[in-house]
């Protein structure tokens, strides 16, 4: 039965499983149950806080799945999208855990870390539900720790930070030109969402959604240099 299984989630798919190596997170219900994967391990926490961490394996990429096994526990991730069965949330990855006697199934995707920001540049392509179109783009740049970029109005610039999976911009300086109209309603939608912490969620064509704790939210395409 375990054999027929594992054969079943590891069943050619039409493209790899896409796992950051520094950063993923995966979740359950029924019970609930939360795995993080890190640069050194692999840490499960089921609702009664009872923890579980490994040392992270050497992943096996098998058919577009990623195939971790480890002491006591056994993850598979598989490029399928998933729903936690309890919002409207979408996954990237179906995710599917063995540990001691219990097989659990659950969604799961990676986050980006500080390392895999740096050096990349994204517009906001909208914010607050609202597609952003002004005369002057709306952009958002992380090098090393630095921030900076512009509401379409005024430029913004700072620090910046990624914390137990939330990105925070703490602190930002911004230029004071005055906006109008749609202007000023989308840069007041950003200045929003850059002041609380958020969560990037990066998406299945390569664009980012930030969602803060507030329900803000605004997706960014990667700026391509030609």
């Amino acid at each position: 039965m375990i054999v027929a299984a594992l054969s079943m989630m590891l069943a050619p798919l039409a493209q790899e499983a896409k796992v950051d190596p520094n950063a993923y997170r995966a979740v359950g219900t029924e019970p609930f149950w939360s795995l993080s994967i890190t640069r050194d391990q692999i840490v499960y926490d089921d609702v009664e806080r009872r923890r579980t961490a490994v040392r992270k394996p050497r992943p096996l990429n098998t058919n577009g799945n990623v195939f971790y096994r480890a002491r006591g526990m056994t993850v598979i991730i598989r490029n399928q999208e998933c729903t936690d069965g309890m919002s409207d949330r979408r996954f990237a990855d179906t995710v599917r855990v063995k540990i001691g006697r219990r097989t659990l199934n659950g969604c799961g995707r990676a986050y980006p870390d500080a390392r895999s920001l740096d050096g990349s540049e994204w517009r906001i392509a909208s914010v607050a539900g609202t597609a952003v179109i002004l005369p002057r783009p709306a952009t958002i740049a992380f090098t090393e720790d630095r921030v900076s970029g512009s509401t379409g109005c005024n430029r913004f610039m700072g620090d910046y930070a990624i914390q137990a999976g939330r990105l925070s911009t703490p602190r930002l300086a911004m230029t004071r030109m005055a906006c109008t109209g749609e202007a000023s309603a989308i840069e007041a939608a950003v200045t929003d969402l850059l002041n609380d912490p958020m969560v990037a969620y990066p998406m299945r064509d390569g664009s980012i959604r930030l969602v803060g704790t507030e329900g803000r939210s605004a997706t960014l395409v990667r700026v391509v240099s030609e």
